[in-house]
Formats: C-alpha cells, sequence, structure tokens
C-alpha cells in the first residue's frame, strides 16, 4: 500500500513558489489592458491558459521527479528440506525410513501451516529442488546437504525466513561439510533424525597386504587391517587357507570399537607355485555379517633351491673353481659330467632324471670334438623341449662346429674356422654392461664402475659371431685401455632372449684369477662369486612375472571410492627395492594424470586417487632407480557407477546435532516433534519499497504546452485581439 509520496526538484522548493508568483504577476501584467477590450470572464481563461503554459515550462525545467514510498508486511517463512537419497529406503530397527520420514513431513503439514507462518517445502539429494507435495521416490544416489542449505537460503532471499527444518538420516556422501555453512547462517535450523543412529556389532577384514612373490621356505609377513565394533578386548582367531588346507593360524585381542587395527603375522610358504590364499576371521556372536569377514590374495612361490647340470670338456683348472663357486652358493646345487678322452664322463653315465629336474644348463668348453653326436641331440632336445637357461663358459676345447644341427639355439654364430685364442686381455663394461643386472654388482655407478676397473687378464677368444638381439656387456682387448676395448674390442660377455629363453656367454678361460688374484681385495675378495651368483639368479627367474607388482587394488572400482595403487618393486632378482622411484600414468576419454606414488616401506608403494569420473581408463606405472628403469607396467581400469547411498547406512546423529547447536536450533526424533513451531520467531516483517518517476521525461508535455498556446492564440484571433 502506499504510505508517502514527494515532488523532488533539482532547485530548491522556495525557486518554484517564485516561479509561480513571476509567472503569476507576468500573465496579469500581460493581459491587464487589452486591445480592444474583452469582457472579465475572456480575461480569466486568457490568464489561466497562459500561466498554466509558463508554469509547466518552469517545471518542467526544474526536473521533477515523483517519489512514492510503499509498505508490505511479510508473514514468516519456514523452509521445509526433506531428504529424497536412497538411504531412505534402508530398513532398521526403527522400520523403514521413508515411512518416518513420511510421518514427520505429515505432523508439519497438518500442525505448522497457519495464517501467521508460510511453510516451504523442497527435496534434496545431489541438487535441491521445490516440493509441492507429490511423492517422493527416495531414489537419488547422493546426499548433499551443505549444497542444499546454500540454495534454499538463496532462492528465498525476498521472503521473511525464519528457520530451516531438515528430514534427514544425515548422511552425506557429496559435497562439503555442512556444518561450514549452517556456521554462516543467521537463521536457525531444526533437524529431525530419520533412522537408526546406532552401530550394528561386526568385525571386518578391511584389507590384506603381503609379498606378491617370495621363494620357498622363506619366511613372509602378513599385515591385515581390522574393524570391528562392539567386541572391545575380544580374543578372536585369524586363520591362513591355501584353498582347504589351513596353513596357519594366530589369535589377537580386538582394540577399541571404531578404530582400525594392524595385525601382523608370519607365515612360510613350502609349495612352489602360483597359488591363492584365503584370510579368515573368526565369526563372534552377534555380527551383523560373516561376508566381511575373509579377503583373498595371490602369492608366486618360487624355487629355494635349484639344480645346476654342469658338463665340462676337460677337468681343468677352471672347472675346479667352478666346483668352488658351487660350494659357496647355498641357492643352487651343482651336478658334474666331466667328458673323458672317449666321450664318456667320468661321473657316470648321464642320467634322464637329472636332465629333466635341471633348472640350468651350464656348458664349459663343450661339447668337445669326442663328445656323441647322440649325446649332444640329447641334451638339446631337452633344451627345446623345456626352453632351459644355458651358460657357455667358452674355452679352447669348445667344437663349435658339433652344434651346426642346433644353430638357431644357439647364442653366437659358429665360426667357419676355430676360435682364436688372445692370452693377457683385461675386461672392460660396455655402456649397455654399467646398467644391465647381470654386470650391476651395485646400485651405485661409480662404486659398480670400481669393482670392474683393472681386473687380472683372462684368455680370451676370437671367433663366435654375435647375434643381432645379442647386449654385449663385457668387451676385451690385450692391454689396459677402455677407451680401445670401446671402439674395438672382442666382446667377451653377452646374453641373447630369444622365444622365452635366456642365454649368457663367457667367452674367457682362466677366470678363477678373477678369484684368486684378488682375495687381498677387501673391496673384491668375493667379487667373482657374486658375479657368478648373479649371472645363475638371472638365467633362473621367471620371464613371466612383473618387476613392477604396482596394481589396482580392483580393476572395476565404484563411483565415488578412491582409485588405490599399491604393491611392491622388485629388481632383477625379485628382491624388494626401497629407493625406487614410481610414476603413474592415467589415460582416459578427456582425462590424464600423471603422479609419483609414495614409498611405504618394505619395497611397497601406493597411491590413492579419489574423485575419477565414470569411464574405462588405461594406466601405466614406470619405476627407475639411480636414472636406471626397471620396468614398466600397464593395464585398465573401470570406474563404474556406485550406490554410494548403501555405503554408510548407520543414521549420523553427531551431525544432525551439530548443526541444530551451532545455528541455535533444535534436534528432533521423528516421534518427539512438537506440534507447534517452537522458539521460531513469528512476528511479521514490515518492508518499504520506494519508487522514482521522472516527471519531466514524459511524452505527452510538449503536446499539452503546445495545445494551451495553441488555444490562447486562437482565443485571442477570435475576438479581434491584437
Amino acid at each position: 500500500m502506499l504510505d508517502k509520496l514527494f515532488l523532488k526538484l533539482i532547485w530548491p522548493t522556495w525557486t518554484l513558489l517564485l516561479i509561480i508568483l513571476i509567472v503569476l504577476g507576468v500573465s496579469l501584467l500581460y493581459y491587464y489592458r487589452s486591445i480592444p477590450p474583452v469582457s472579465p470572464g475572456r480575461r480569466k481563461l486568457l490568464i489561466t491558459l497562459r500561466a498554466f503554459s509558463l508554469l509547466l515550462i518552469s517545471l518542467l525545467i526544474l526536473e521533477p521527479r515523483l517519489h512514492l514510498i510503499f509498505t508490505h508486511k511479510q508473514m514468516a517463512t519456514v523452509a521445509v528440506l526433506v531428504d529424497n537419497s536412497s538411504s531412505m529406503q534402508v530398513v532398521d530397527r526403527d522400520g523403514i525410513r521413508g515411512r518416518q520420514l513420511t510421518q514427520a513431513l505429515t505432523t508439519i503439514q497438518k500442525q505448522w501451516e497457519s495464517d501467521s507462518l508460510r511453510v516451504r517445502y523442497f527435496r534434496f539429494g545431489k541438487h535441491l529442488q521445490s516440493w509441492k507435495g507429490d511423492s517422493l521416490r527416495f531414489d537419488e544416489d547422493g546426499t548433499n546437504l551443505a549444497l542444499a542449505l546454500q540454495q534454499v537460503v538463496d532462492s528465498l532471499a525476498g521472503e521473511h525466513l525464519k528457520a530451516i527444518v531438515v528430514l534427514s538420516d544425515g548422511i552425506v556422501t557429496e559435497g562439503a561439510d555442512p556444518q561450514v555453512v549452517v556456521s554462516r547462517l543467521p537463521i536457525p535450523v531444526f533437524t529431525v533424525l530419520i533412522g537408526d543412529s546406532t552401530v550394528p556389532k561386526d568385525v571386518v577384514l578391511r584389507s590384506v597386504r603381503t609379498n606378491r612373490v617370495s621363494y620357498r621356505g622363506q619366511q613372509l609377513p602378513v599385515e591385515l587391517i581390522l574393524w570391528q565394533n562392539g567386541y572391545d578386548g575380544q580374543r578372536v582367531r585369524i586363520r591362513l587357507y591355501r584353498g582347504n588346507k589351513r596353513v596357519n593360524e594366530t589369535v589377537v585381542r580386538l582394540g577399541q570399537s571404531g578404530l582400525e587395527q594392524k595385525v601382523q603375522f608370519n607365515f612360510t610358504p613350502n609349495q612352489v607355485g602360483d597359488w591363492q590364499y584365503r584370510v579368515r576371521v573368526q565369526v563372534l556372536e552377534g555380527e551383523l555379517t560373516d561376508r566381511n569377514n575373509e579377503a583373498f590374495f595371490s602369492l608366486t612361490v618360487l624355487k629355494d633351491r635349484y639344480q645346476v647340470l654342469v658338463f665340462t670338456g676337460v677337468p681343468d683348472f677352471d672347472r675346479h673353481f667352478l666346483r668352488f663357486v658351487g660350494d659357496n652358493l647355498s641357492t643352487f646345487q651343482f651336478h658334474f659330467y666331466t667328458e673323458t678322452r672317449d666321450g664318456r664322463f667320468y661321473e657316470g653315465a648321464l642320467q634322464t632324471s637329472r636332465l629333466d629336474s635341471a633348472d640350468l644348463l651350464v656348458f664349459h668348453g663343450f661339447p668337445t670334438n669326442q663328445t656323441a653326436v647322440a649325446t649332444i641331440r640329447r641334451i638339446f632336445n631337452v633344451v627345446q623341449k623345456r626352453n632351459l637357461s644355458v651358460l657357455w663358459l667358452v674355452n679352447r676345447h669348445l667344437a663349435a662346429q658339433r652344434l651346426r644341427e642346433f644353430r638357431d639355439q644357439l647364442p653366437f654364430d659358429i665360426p667357419p674356422a676355430g676360435l682364436t685364442p688372445l692370452p693377457g686381455s683385461f675386461a672392460h663394461l660396455t655402456p649397455q654392461g654399467e646398467m644391465h643386472p647381470l654386470t650391476q654388482l651395485e646400485t651405485d655407478p661409480v662404486q659398480n664402475a670400481r669393482l670392474w676397473a683393472e681386473l687380472p687378464p683372462l684368455e680370451v677368444f676370437r671367433g663366435l659371431g654375435i647375434p643381432q638381439s645379442a647386449r654385449v656387456l663385457l668387451t676385451a682387448v690385450p692391454g689396459r685401455s677402455a677407451r680401445e676395448a670401446r671402439k674395438k674390442g672382442i666382446p667377451l660377455f653377452w646374453e641373447v632372449r630369444q622365444r622365452g629363453q635366456k642365454q649368457v656367454v663367457f667367452s674367457a678361460a682362466n677366470w678363477g684369477f678373477w678369484h684368486f688374484q684378488l682375495q687381498e681385495d677387501p673391496i673384491r675378495d668375493r667379487f667373482f662369486i657374486r658375479f657368478m651368483e648373479q649371472t645363475f639368479k638371472w638365467l633362473v627367474i621367471r620371464e613371466d612375472l612383473n618387476l613392477i607388482q604396482v596394481v589396482p587394488d580392483r580393476p572395476i572400482v565404484n563411483l565415488g571410492e578412491a582409485v588405490v595403487f599399491s604393491g611392491q618393486v622388485l629388481d632383477e632378482f625379485y628382491q624388494p627395492v626401497t629407493d625406487a622411484r614410481v610414476f603413474l600414468e592415467l589415460t582416459g576419454k578427456d582425462f590424464y594424470l600423471k603422479d609419483e606414488l609414495m614409498a611405504d616401506g618394505r619395497g611397497f608403494y601406493s597411491l590413492s586417487l579419489p574423485g575419477i569420473p565414470i569411464g574405462e581408463y588405461r594406466y601405466q606405472i614406470t619405476a627407475e632407480r639411480n636414472g636406471r628403469s626397471l620396468g614398466t607396467r600397464s593395464g585398465t581400469l573401470l570406474i563404474q557407477p556406485f550406490y554410494q547411498e548403501f555405503q554408510q547406512t548407520v543414521a549420523n546423529s553427531h551431525l544432525m546435532r551439530q548443526l541444530a547447536r551451532m545455528s541455535g536450533g533444535q534436534f528432533f526424533l521423528p516421534d518427539k516433534l512438537p506440534q507447534r513451531p517452537e522458539n521460531i520467531d513469528l512476528t511479521p516483517r514490515t518492508r518499504y519499497a520506494s519508487v522514482e518517476k521522472y516527471l519531466w521525461g514524459l511524452w505527452f508535455w510538449l503536446p499539452l504546452i503546445i495545445c494551451l498556446l495553441a488555444t490562447e492564440w486562437f482565443l485571442r484571433k477570435r475576438w479581434g485581439m491584437l
């Protein structure tokens, strides 16, 4: 309604009064005497027309504005936010939550609405929507209470909002903390808790972490994460199974309810192979479910002792030293077959069982010219059939021409003539050898180079051809020049991998001196034994095992959950690497991420990535140490839609109470909801609105002034006035 009206000018009000007096005086003076004289009535009419037109012109010059003030009474408004998320479908001890919410909503609709209070209804899940009383579907997969509170205040900014009532179970799955929003609100928030806030009794095995690769007989640590509620201090039995066979058992005392508890125990795998293990936590009386009491993990168990079959052409010094090396390597068991002059073996006939159980063959100056063709074929047929790894220790007794039948299996090209010995040759690392696991005895490149510097001379053999796929790790020439060795050195030590088979060639003799002549060197007194051990290990390790064991915890992850990459990084001999740098690249449609994993100890690395959108992704994990690549691993990952509302089903009473307390409101249970709103000020608010109209800009003033002046002129002419 209109309360006040004002006329405003750009000049003071007394100016308008002065103009009125001047205009009236001018008009009276102008028609005081007229020619010819006119009647008093006509004179008054002409004075009025003249004065009114001049007054309008003067008034418009002063730019008049009409200022109007209106008043309006606003009744109090209460906003009711109704939880429409899927968690309202949960059934707890109080029944279906949606039914509890509907009953509380009915109380508000019937008892709260009145002439002095306006109630506005909204439903919310991921977003806020106005609700007109239609049926609630409880089908939104997500609850963003903070966004709903902010949006309802913004949408009712023009109303007399006095309070907000929230009907919800308090389970927030998205968005910011609603407490932050409530702390900034100028009005109270009343909360009505829907659902049971009692945490059920349960024991949950949340995760299992252990090595993915181990050796038979090697003790292996297993780390579990347990969570429980309602069983504080109770003892629980944890069992480890391989298939249906129990392999270990331990008893732990449960800690405080609601907190995660780390449990560690050890077990020793005793059977080689790829196995699936199951960890089972004892089910206690009254648990909500036993489906979360077990977890699985896979383990590859490698041999702890490898069988090495050594064929040697003559019983020379190197052969005796090779036995010495074998006696110092507990991981390997050596069996020797030394050839006699008539092609037999001093140790007796070659046993088929030895060939079938061998993990590695060593040919030391073998075969010779005396070796029977049948023996060569028998051995190489087993090599081909079992894809065995072979170490070739070349010396002057090797008859390479006897191997022409098996040239496709050899790691070298057979020379047209014999081998040429070059005594007094010194070994030097090649650029490939500086970074290769066979010749990298130390992780520090500088220390490793010192180990290989100025070694005792060898008798090197020239003549074997090098395949294109070979990696030459050591070269040698007579003399000590490393530069000459790199430029035109004779290949001394190389490895070849083809069709899943690994072979190493050491084309030299008298390498026993690398041990005996370095006994006075405290750094290199076991140099050659370490070198041979590294070579044997590299030859017997499985190529099908990835050294990068970091993978996603699950190949399919639900939307809203964090994607967790974790696992170990191993070196070429399947030992954990604790000082690696591990990087992850995750690529999807319109998505790319690169990040570095954090080291967790014992060679484990992990990275958690929250908020990855729905879609298919390809990941690549790379690891490096001291600038040398340890390998890569790639795979795919799927982020699928997920009903996150059912992951946490316990009503959050604490949050609902906090929202009410922080804002000055009240907390209610559905059956304690008051019939009338309490502690809400329902006094209406008076609002003032002002409107200002610019009169001088209206279009009709000019026609009106012209009409007045034209009428005056017409009457003067009509009456014959000058």
